[in-house]
């Protein structure tokens, strides 16, 4: 990934090597009504504790831009503490949701969620991270150990997920 110091936009560009670790801090919290979470850096990672609502939005990543048109899959790597989070994409007018992961799955010693979009050349997107409690008001609280992205070719004449 390429930042823009300029407009806090990161570029997604092909890389040489598998799934490449983004800079964790690229994430910023989130100032929310119904109450704000909270996210401190340490040496393992990023702990975050989300607001106290069921789906209260916690995170999000600095605006990604795609340089070329393809499939991209965004893992999150982390480790539980307690609650439920959801790990999710939005386009860059924050209209709707396009892809989500709320139960993800054992990656070794560490937990995954994960996530395909197809965007075109040029498309903004939003990267979130929410509270999922179903069961009412409760924090979740995690610790990000690692998020990545990657490209892979796209399938000829396939639509992208996301227009502009």
């Amino acid at each position: 990934m390429r930042g823009s110091r300029s407009s806090g936009n990161g570029v997604l560009e092909v890389a040489t090597q598998w799934a490449p670790a983004f800079p964790l801090e690229r994430w910023n919290l989130l100032r929310n009504p119904a109450g704000s979470g909270q996210m401190r850096a340490t040496a393992r990672g990023i702990e975050v504790r989300t607001p106290r609502s069921p789906y209260a939005t916690a995170l999000t990543y600095a605006p990604l831009i795609a340089s070329v048109t393809g499939r991209y899959r965004f893992a999150l790597q982390y480790s539980d503490r307690s609650g439920r989070f959801a790990f999710g994409a939005r386009p860059a007018d924050d209209s709707r949701c396009l892809a989500v992961d709320a139960y993800g799955h054992h990656s070794g010693d560490i937990r995954e969620m994960g996530f395909w979009i197809d965007l075109a050349k040029g498309d903004k997107i939003l990267l979130r991270v929410a509270n999922n409690n179903n069961n009412g008001p409760g924090a979740a609280s995690f610790r990000i150990q690692k998020f990545s992205a990657f490209e892979i070719d796209p399938v000829p004449g396939a639509p992208p997920l996301v227009s502009q």
